[in-house]
């Protein structure tokens, strides 16, 4: 049986075979999870996984960890990166970067599991964040994407380090990163590590 659409692309009912004042236009793009930023997510993002299992049948030996989110999962991310850039970006006012890495860290999580493919996941939501910060309007630098990204791999009970380095050539140049067992889950670039936190 074909299925039936209630309402065109335009808020058209088709039900009547015309427009009908009043009637009630699609759902926006981000509801449907039609909005470009999930187009470059798509395959990003990774989520941990509820149980202990790295693959299932059903996701053809993909793991848990690795599979692609749905739409909903996707919108939910978005959210929670959003909601920890802001709450990093009230917090940026301090002058106590330990204290910032702190406060990036302190978040509710659950227990720690030991997934041999964490780092993926790490890397994964590394480039999640600097995609969706990416195209914010606002402050994005390196200090806020990392503790972002911090505040995120905290929630997942995911290990990191937040890294602040220096760079001398014709003026002296900072830069903040984060890694996880040893490797940069955003980019590091040329910098002689100054602080790990």
């Amino acid at each position: 049986m074909p299925e039936k659409r209630l309402f065109g692309e335009d808020g058209e009912d088709t039900r009547r075979g015309g427009s009908v004042k009043g009637a009630h236009p699609p759902l926006p793009l981000v509801a449907a999870g039609r909005h470009p930023i999930f187009h470059r997510l798509n395959g990003l993002v990774a989520t941990r996984a509820k149980n202990d299992e790295n693959t299932n049948e059903e996701s053809g030996g993909v793991p848990p960890t690795l599979r692609r989110l749905t739409p909903g999962a996707k919108f939910t991310l978005v959210l929670e990166i959003l909601t920890a850039y802001a709450s990093m970006w009230r917090a940026l006012g301090k002058p106590d970067v330990l204290g910032l890495a702190r406060k990036a860290r302190d978040v509710r999580s659950g227990p720690r599991r030991e997934d041999p493919l964490e780092h993926q996941v790490a890397r994964r939501l590394g480039k999640v964040v600097g995609k969706v910060l990416g195209v914010l309007p606002t402050d994005s630098r390196c200090l806020i994407r990392s503790l972002v990204l911090v505040r995120i791999l905290s929630r997942r009970a995911i290990p990191s380090t937040l890294v602040i380095g220096v760079r001398k050539e014709s003026s002296f140049q900072a830069h903040a990163w984060v890694e996880h067992e040893g490797e940069p889950v955003l980019p590091a670039g040329p910098y002689t590590r100054l602080m790990e936190m």
